[in-house]
């Protein structure tokens, strides 16, 4: 369960940083 938890934070995490970055 954890895991899967993890993976979808960063699946909205993760790309939002990137967006953040290259604005």
């Amino acid at each position: 369960m954890k895991n899967i938890a993890h993976i979808k934070v960063e699946k909205i995490y993760f790309p939002s940083l990137l967006w953040n970055l290259f604005k």
